[in-house]
């Protein structure tokens, strides 16, 4: 029996080895070296302990090299957190559609997925975050809250616990919105952008073709392809 659990866990190891060759952990080589390092951290790795990386960047690297299942609980766990603070009724069941989405999708953390997953998946956020908006009043930042960042939601105003630095472009564009360059290295989606939670810095997401499409830890539920830079709208 002894022989056998090890071998199940040679043989997942060596499977999550080979899927990191093809995966791109971090746009920050150095981040992106680490990750693939500790694999065998990545594989027991549960959420209480990911929320404990003090380094953020090593967070999202740590996060995307997570398997399938792992985002799945990771997520579950994410929006019953959320689920706790005080909720309308009317707000609640908003939020529930989405678990339920969930529930029922678990292969949209698959990186396997097909074309028709993936649009399945950003027709319904797209709908979901509409609804939000127009029936329910919730803002970027209050959205970006809720299902576009791993950290915990601490109140209805959209504000988030985070490790050293904040999970989310807002914060080191303003560290760098003198110089006019924004925050670097793929930190953002196009297909849905939270670059500029409140609209106080002017930014948007901007493609950029050095970005690897197969990085993927932005945009809703960090499953959306980082391919842009935050910029300011003059730059």
């Amino acid at each position: 029996m002894k022989s056998l659990l090890l071998l199940g866990i040679v043989f997942a190891s060596f499977f999550l080895c080979a899927r990191q060759k093809e995966l791109l952990c971090s746009c920050d080589p150095e981040i992106d070296k680490i990750v693939r390092n500790n694999i065998s951290e990545v594989q027991v790795m549960d959420r209480t302990q990911w929320l404990n990386i003090e380094k953020q960047d090593l967070q999202r690297g740590y996060y995307v090299a997570f398997s399938s299942e792992q985002k799945h609980t990771f997520w579950k766990e994410r929006l019953a957190e959320v689920l706790e603070l005080d909720w309308s009724e009317q707000e609640r069941a908003h939020l529930l559609i989405l678990v339920d989405f969930l529930e029922k999708n678990p292969q949209m953390f698959s990186p396997d997925k097909n074309q028709k997953a993936d649009d399945t998946f950003d027709l319904f956020m797209y709908r979901w975050q509409d609804d939000a908006k127009e029936k329910l009043g919730w803002n970027k930042k209050m959205l970006y809250a809720i299902a576009a960042t791993g950290n915990k939601m601490l109140n209805k105003a959209g504000d988030i616990a985070s490790a050293s630095d904040s999970n989310h472009p807002l914060v080191k564009s303003r560290s760098e919105s003198g110089s006019g360059s924004g925050w670097k290295n793929c930190s953002c989606s196009t297909k849905q952008d939270f670059c500029d939670l409140t609209g106080e810095f002017q930014q948007r997401c901007r493609e950029d073709s050095g970005c690897n499409l197969n990085y993927r830890n932005c945009g809703w539920l960090m499953q959306q392809a980082c391919d842009g830079n935050c910029r300011h709208l003059w730059a």
